[in-house]
């Protein structure tokens, strides 16, 4: 029987049975980079953010190949062979009831008293894998009687071949058949029953394809007994599939490309095919899929900043990006023809310094902006420099620009945390900027958040004219060049003004216009946080809330995907909701399905009409049409009432009632546009809601925002961080993942 379905574990052999169609990469790999992962890396066990699928393709995978891996091959894009092929292979099926055993390596003796070697029962054992409770620290005690514990796991025991002889051990454990009946209180552990005491990778197989998702020492090893399996449980709401193979057995399926990446042509889809390219660098940057902010999450407001910065010289592109963990910055460079022909150099930093933004100039010089991190607040300013580095990464030029509340006013700026991000373009002789951070103490008393737009000159790093405001609070920002010495920008605003903001920034300041805005959820009390005291909102108040005359909402119900100037006007896209200005769907992070949309405006935007006030969306204004125009309103945080009107809004997809799409990107290419996001599944509402990634899909626009053809899904495999911006490589459209734990990046590369 052909399994398709479950939690597969995978245990291979010694090193002494080398696999044929593998590399054994050198120096340049010791962080793990022959262990053959796939793009979806991420703590195990936190079912809201891994790509936990069944084994097999993704729907248009290329059919897999057999060749062998020749180590140093110097490749073309055009070259690069699919990844190996894996199949499993099911046998039997047991049900565990999981009810019998309980963990023996927790130092707790069983509930009857039972010694370590007494806590598994044979019941809860398919072949050398176990499942067992693990002690409750909360009530010092083991849930077994069904009331917060699942029970009943279907688990299939097999072997995985395509990697050489001998196949590997392969167990598919399925969702329990019995859950909770009051709750879910603690989750099964498994066990695994080692054949020999030496350091062991436990991998998942996904889309045909290897990742790691524990590390298993030899010192952890328990000889002749059961080991814990570290942070992976056998509750699930979907099947899995894990891999184990001694640390040093390679076991990857892709192909060496040169300088010890690997890459294969991981699926076929309607809009080109999918190449990925796993890169190894010296340093670990941000784990990608670490940030777990699911629609439904609160943190999903704010995001993280941008983790790789694309730049580009003459010769091709690179990537600026900075290690989690010492914080050294280093840029990477790319080439358009070689995927195995790339370089990275170190970069000079301050201390404590942040990467806020990068852009670099034909010859490969960079320019940098750093903020110290940490936090200021009410009112210390923290550094803010920029840089000049020569190609070879040297300082050429450092400028400290003035931080204080009269001028850049940044008091804390921290990337991973919320509302800190920037951005910097060049264009011409200036430096456009885009910087949202933490503000002094203000006069209410309170330190707000909020995104300012301002130029630098591109030969002294000198600030040139002042900062402006583009919004605040600001949760999302994008920036381009629009003419020598002028930018183009967007940020998503959740106040004054409240919406989807776009600029025009050059050495004389802003001109802004909103063009999308959103519904708000008031306040609950009469006082706001500053203090002040308003009066209830009879309008939006019904018999189970009472609202008063003022907001605070964070939540802008949307997320970011970018804007871009076309022959047709400036396309503006986003991840919002369909009840656009209605004030009675709120109060959740994630009220309803969150499909793409788009809106399409004059690139003179700042010659419109106003309307009403800020938010008021003018036909003139508009050049797309879609849903009809709605009106609305809301309390600013001050009181005061400001009249909303949305217009020309197109939706380009129809999810699932319990779906929505994230991180959505905005790409101008050759012939048009393209957007790339993730689908999210949302179970549960309010505080009870679990959200799970469930794949990553693209759809092409012609330069009028409207689709053309349909959404291609480009499986599990490709991962988006949440602000990280498409760039060109090799003709076609690339994004980055970052897997810190590998010590690497993953490009993807999506070529018509």
């Amino acid at each position: 029987m052909r399994a398709t379905v479950g939690i597969c574990l995978l245990f291979a052999t010694p090193l002494t049975s080398l696999l044929s169609g593998c590399e054994v990469l050198g120096a340049a790999s010791d962080a793990g980079l022959d262990a053959g992962l796939d793009a979806d890396t991420g703590p195990a066990g936190d079912g809201a953010t891994r790509s936990d699928a069944a084994p097999g393709p993704a729907d248009g995978a290329v059919t897999p190949s057999d060749a062998t891996v020749t180590p140093g091959t110097d490749l073309t894009y055009d070259q690069i062979p699919p990844a190996a092929q894996l199949t499993l292979d099911s046998g039997e099926t047991h049900i565990l009831p999981g009810r019998e055993s309980t963990d023996p390596t927790d130092d707790q003796p069983g509930p009857e008293g039972q010694t370590p070697a007494e806590e598994v029962a044979p019941a809860d054992t398919a072949g050398d894998l176990a499942i067992a409770v693990p002690w409750s620290t909360d009530v010092n005690w083991y849930f077994l009687d069904g009331r917060y514990n699942d029970s009943d796991f279907p688990v299939t025991q097999g072997t995985v071949t395509g990697l050489g002889d001998p196949p590997l051990p392969a167990y598919t454990i399925d969702p329990p058949r019995t859950h909770a009946t009051d709750f879910l209180g603690t989750q099964h552990v498994v066990l695994y029953r080692f054949p020999d005491v030496a350091d062991w990778r436990v991998y998942e197989l996904a889309e045909g394809s290897l990742r790691t998702v524990a590390e298993v020492p030899a010192a952890t090893v328990v000889a002749d007994g059961y080991t814990r399996l570290p942070d992976l449980t056998a509750n699930t709401d979907h099947p899995r599939t894990l891999v184990f193979a001694h640390a040093d057995r390679p076991v990857s399926t892709f192909t060496a490309v040169g300088g010890g990446a690997e890459a294969a042509r991981v699926a076929d889809t309607p809009l080109g095919h999918l190449v990925q390219i796993r890169v190894p660098l010296p340093g670990a940057p941000y784990d990608t899929v670490d940030d777990t902010r699911g629609p439904s999450s609160w943190v999903n407001i704010y995001g993280i900043d941008r983790i790789f910065r694309p730049v580009h010289r003459s010769t091709g592109p690179g990537v600026v990006w900075q290690d989690a963990k010492t914080l050294d910055l280093h840029v990477t460079w790319l080439s358009d023809t070689h995927p195995g022909d790339f370089s990275t150099v170190s970069l000079p930093n301050i201390d404590d310094g942040r990467l806020a933004g990068a852009d670099a100039d034909p010859d490969g010089s960079l320019v940098l902006l750093l903020v110290q991190g940490g936090d200021g607040r009410p009112d210390t300013s923290r550094a803010v420099v920029a840089l000049k580095t020569a190609p070879d990464g040297t300082e050429r030029l450092r400028s400290t620009l003035d931080a204080g509340g009269d001028v850049l006013n940044v008091a804390a700026f921290e990337p991973d945390d919320r509302g800190n991000h920037a951005t910097i373009v060049r264009s011409g002789n200036r430096i456009g900027v885009l910087l949202s951070r933490y503000m002094h103490r203000s006069g209410d008393g309170l330190n707000h958040q909020g995104c300012i737009g301002f130029v630098l000159d591109a030969d002294t790093l000198a600030l040139v004219g002042g900062a402006q405001q583009t919004s605040g609070h600001s949760w999302g920002n994008v920036l381009h060049a629009n003419g020598p010495g002028k930018f183009l920008a967007a940020d998503l605003g959740d106040n004054y003004p409240r919406g989807f903001n776009i600029h025009h920034l050059d050495d004389t300041g802003l001109q802004s216009r909103v063009i999308f805005t959103f519904k708000t959820l008031h306040g609950d009390s009469p006082t706001s946080p500053a203090g002040a005291t308003y009066p209830i909102y009879a309008e939006a108040s019904d018999a189970n809330h009472t609202y008063y005359q003022w907001s605070n909402d964070n939540r802008t119900y949307s997320e970011l995907a970018g804007l871009t100037e076309t022959p047709d006007g400036l396309v503006g896209v986003l991840s919002t909701e369909r009840s656009l200005l209605d004030n009675s769907v709120v109060g959740d992070y994630r009220n309803e399905t969150r499909d793409l949309a788009m809106i399409r405006v004059r690139p003179d935007f700042e010659n419109a009409s106003a309307g009403r006030g800020t938010e008021w969306v003018t036909d003139d204004l508009v050049r797309s049409s879609g849903e009809p125009p709605v009106e609305g309103q809301f309390y600013t945080f001050g009181g005061d009432l400001s009249p909303q009107r949305v217009a020309g809004v197109v939706f380009l997809t129809h999810l699932g009632a319990d779906e929505s799409a994230s991180r959505p990107k905005l790409h101008r290419t050759a012939d048009g546009l393209l957007t790339l996001f993730e689908v999210w599944n949302t179970a549960g509402t309010g505080d009870a809601a679990v959200d799970t990634y469930v794949d990553t899909r693209a759809l092409r626009l012609g330069t009028d925002g409207l689709p053309v053809g349909d959404v291609a899904n480009l499986g599990r495999t490709v991962r988006l961080a949440n602000r990280d911006d498409a760039f060109d490589l090799a003709g076609g459209t690339a994004v980055v993942e970052g897997q810190g734990s590998e010590r690497r990046m993953v490009l993807t590369v999506l070529v018509p």
